[in-house]
């Protein structure tokens, strides 16, 4: 399995078009915080990625810690990213374990399905 991080959206588009490409390491979340560009811009890219049967790991759901300190941003921005339907695994960094049990609750109340 060959996977890539990509830092920019003509990286991501190209990382669909590679056949040689398994998994993607993309920057996601509502805001867009630390992304390639607005979500408007990287969503159809990450769904095209996801369509052609290539992991997508979504990492900054929190914005690179800018939403550390805003729950309810947090539990929207869980909420967006799971609710995409293209996001197959999340990839969080955290300095605390109370950041990991607070994400995992804020995953949890993201409805199945959405």
């Amino acid at each position: 399995m060959v996977g890539v991080s990509c830092h920019s959206i003509p990286a991501l588009e190209a990382a669909a078009n590679e056949r040689w490409v398994d998994s993607v390491h993309t920057r996601i979340n509502p805001y867009g915080m630390s992304m390639d560009g607005s979500p408007e811009q990287v969503v159809p890219v990450l769904k095209k990625l996801h369509a052609t049967g290539k992991g997508v790991v979504g990492m900054k759901i929190i914005g690179e810690g800018r939403l550390r300190n805003d729950p309810e941003k947090r539990q929207a921005s869980a909420r967006f990213v799971l609710g995409l339907g293209c996001v197959d695994v999340l990839n969080v960094g955290f300095e605390k374990s109370e950041e990991i049990d607070d994400l995992a609750a804020a995953v949890r109340k993201v409805p199945r399905g959405v």
